[in-house]
């Protein structure tokens, strides 16, 4: 474990993102610098706690997802084109 000191929640939400949509699209580019190819993840989530509710699966490799990661691959792509 180390301190990360670059940026913290401020530029999330300037991004309009929630923590943990930043931290998956942040594992899955991390992913797949490492391997090279996208993986399905498994991530369960609990709705019991509503009505008629039960554990359900979020997939979070999304068709957008994977194009972020290809768009932060891509050495043409500017800062601004990525995120606005």
């Amino acid at each position: 474990m180390f301190p990360f000191r670059q940026f913290g929640k401020g530029l999330i939400k300037i991004f309009r993102m929630s923590p943990d949509a930043f931290i998956q699209l942040s594992l899955q580019l991390a992913h797949f610098r490492d391997k090279g190819h996208f993986s399905l993840t498994y991530e369960a989530s609990m709705t019991r706690l509503f009505r008629d509710g039960r554990s359900e699966t979020v997939r979070s490799c999304l068709t957008e997802s994977c194009a972020f990661v290809r768009d932060m691959e891509d050495l043409e792509q500017t800062i601004s084109s990525l995120f606005y």
